[in-house]
């Protein structure tokens, strides 16, 4: 494979982990009534 495809499917990855990663934050600090009341 090229460079170019490598750096598109890497693009791809990190912008993919960023917005669940992002998602994770916050879900963290802004948890939602749903889930925080069967945790705690």
């Amino acid at each position: 494979m090229t460079s170019a495809i490598w750096g598109v499917v890497a693009g791809m990855a990190l912008m993919f982990g960023a917005s669940i990663y992002l998602r994770q934050l916050r879900l963290l600090h802004r948890p939602d009534r749903r889930w925080t009341g069967k945790k705690r």
